[in-house]
């Protein structure tokens, strides 16, 4: 009895637990409509098969081209999607959830099919661009007409696979993968060869296991650089003062742009989204003001030509609509300096150059780029060697906002927020290409130079962390990689 009481006691407080933790962000059983979902191929409809106790969601095409169907959330990060599937052809058929859905040719697929051999398996897919390639498998003796609960979970960049044949009560765990192409996304249903149902979809959010920015700093300033790619700066003789600061600070040169032209790049700095436009963004969202208003941190943006359309917070509403805030917008000189000079240097700063001294009038590796060089070094040198910038433990991020125009590397490579068509149309092209930036610090490593992927989201992230801000974090900033290995 005792013993009984106890177990009963643990399972009570690990439900408890897992309530905590998880959240429920979408259920649906179907129960006689299915308004919610949007298919993109296939014949879906809410049915009663004869065996079934309740409405499910059917699919009941079953030739070749793979039926799918959407609902949920483009900005869901963290979560676990889990259905319960039933296929009637479990010969030629399959039956897969889907996961971080951006559209109907990207996202990440938990699937049940057979193999080139014809062992039946589970696997791990990621589709990009309609081609698949398999993270993970093993087998999997699956029987059709059978109901199985498949289960994907998803936090930060590890996919893990389970499954249950009792409705859900037990999960085997099949297994996981590691991948970061996707962070966001909705959820999906598919099958391919075969007819099917499925019931009982619920989506819980989960914590990312991301671990903080956990060094603090007086003051976070983001130097912006623009079009250069890394092999046009790293070691180009036109740039003495930017490499001695690289080999003397920290180097990130694994930093890939989210996308040309430059103008997105500057709203994933300060949103972690995509935007392109020349009016205020949506009201509501997210933004660098926003989170450093709320957190009662001060912040400034010294912009040589206020007018540039990559001085975007003329586009965040709580900017634009309020006279005080758009006053912070300032020239560059003699502003920034006198901050400095004066102790007042606001808690955020990003900094932005004309065109002649930021790198953009400036193609490829020529002699022009002495002047982003002499720049850097009247404005950014006096601050590094102020007594300020070591007594506050000051940060300042060097940053190129692209690579070379004609830099499209990481086309099929890594990416983070994957380009919306209305972007597209817009005239923003994927990628951005792999350029670097520079993390310097009285408290940077000396000389250290990273390898990990960084993409702009990554520095949003920790100059907001690095101010204490660690919660509610925009856009990607909340899933990018922590910078820690950056700091003694």
């Amino acid at each position: 009895m005792v013993n009984w009481m106890l177990r009963a006691v643990t399972l009570m407080l690990l439900c408890a637990a897992t309530r905590v933790d998880a959240a429920t962000l979408f259920t649906d059983n179907f129960n006689g409509t299915a308004y919610r979902w949007t298919p993109s191929s296939g014949i879906w409809s809410v049915c009663l098969p004869p065996a079934a106790s309740s409405y499910r969601y059917c699919q009941s095409d079953p030739n070749f081209t793979p039926p799918m169907s959407f609902a949920g959330d483009l900005t869901w990060a963290d979560y676990s999607v889990q259905v319960k599937a039933n296929l009637n052809d479990d010969v030629k058929g399959r039956v897969a959830v889907l996961g971080r859905v951006r559209d109907k040719y990207h996202f990440y697929e938990l699937r049940l099919e057979k193999d080139s051999t014809g062992v039946k398996r589970w696997w791990i897919y990621k589709c990009v661009s309609n081609t698949f390639t398999a993270l993970a498998s093993g087998p999997y003796e699956y029987q059709r007409w059978t109901d199985y609960v498949l289960k994907l979970t998803m936090v930060d960049a590890t996919l893990t696979a389970s499954i249950s044949s009792d409705g859900g009560i037990t999960f085997l765990t099949l297994g996981r993968a590691t991948d970061a192409q996707y962070r966001v996304g909705k959820i999906g249903l598919k099958t391919k060869s075969t007819a099917a149902s499925f019931d009982s979809v619920t989506v819980l959010s989960l914590p990312s296991k991301m671990p903080p920015n956990t060094h603090r700093f007086g003051h976070v300033v983001l130097m912006t650089l623009e079009n250069h790619s890394i092999d046009q700066v790293m070691g180009s003789p036109y740039l003495p003062y930017f490499n001695g600061l690289a080999s003397q600070y920290g180097l990130a040169r694994n930093f890939w742009a989210n996308i040309h032209s430059s103008q997105p790049n500057y709203f994933v700095w300060t949103t972690g989204r995509f935007f392109m436009q020349m009016t205020p963004i949506p009201s509501g969202t997210n933004n660098v003001v926003k989170a450093l208003t709320n957190a009662g941190k001060s912040w400034r943006a010294y912009y040589d030509d206020a007018t540039s359309n990559v001085n975007v917070f003329q586009y965040l509403p709580e900017v634009v609509s309020n006279p005080a805030q758009l006053a912070k917008v300032v020239p560059i000189t003699p502003n920034f300096l006198n901050d400095v000079r004066a102790n007042t240097l606001p808690r955020y700063s990003i900094i932005h150059g004309l065109m002649t001294d930021n790198g953009h009038s400036c193609r490829g590796v020529q002699p022009c780029l002495m002047n982003v060089d002499n720049w850097l070094l009247t404005h950014m040198g006096p601050y590094i060697a102020s007594p300020g910038f070591t007594a506050n433990h000051d940060l300042l991020i060097i940053a190129w906002d692209e690579g070379d125009l004609l830099d499209n590397a990481c086309s099929t490579g890594p990416t983070t927020i994957l380009m919306t068509p209305d972007i597209a149309k817009a005239g923003g092209w994927t990628c951005g290409g792999h350029t670097v930036f520079l993390v310097i610090s009285p408290d940077a490593k000396p000389g250290y130079v990273s390898t990990t992927i960084f993409h702009d989201e990554a520095i949003l992230r920790v100059m907001l962390e690095g101010l204490g801000i660690t919660t509610n974090l925009p856009g990607a900033a909340a899933f990018a990689p922590n910078m820690n290995e950056f700091f003694r």
